[in-house]
């Protein structure tokens, strides 16, 4: 018989860790959230292929747990580098699109340099720090 007092201590008690991972390490930055969802995702369709794998196997073979464990475990592999390669990728173009945004704005600030405009568009909040020419 399982009490309420039991069932939440084994609660608490397994996903407290994870728990406290996730909101002193991960809480606190955001593309570390998203990173973490992700991963989660491709566990998730590990999972459903490994299950999808275990359809067609013939009862006669279930029994057999080298047919079902070492599928899975490849399967988990496969969709866990998948998603490594995949956040590669993803932060490469995302380095590249930052890499190629400053470069834009260096030459627009090169720009209002030369014109004349250098002091007040050399920092982005529009002289507000006591740098005006009417203050």
């Amino acid at each position: 018989m399982t009490t309420a007092a039991l069932t939440f201590g084994c609660a608490f008690l397994a996903f407290s860790p994870p728990l406290a991972l996730l909101f002193l390490l991960t809480y606190s930055k955001a593309n570390l959230i998203i990173v973490v969802t992700t991963s989660a995702f491709a566990y998730l369709l590990s999972t459903v292929l490994s299950s999808l794998f275990w359809l067609p196997v013939p009862s006669s073979l279930q029994s057999n747990p080298y047919v079902l464990i070492f599928p899975s475990i490849v399967f988990q592999f496969v969709a866990r580098a998948a998603f490594v390669w995949l956040y590669h990728r993803v932060e490469h173009s995302v380095e590249r699109s930052v890499r190629r945004h400053e470069r834009v704005e260096g030459r627009n600030r090169a720009a209002a340099a030369g014109g004349g405009g250098g002091s007040s568009s050399s920092n982005n909040n529009g002289g507000a720090d006591g740098d005006n020419a009417d203050g």
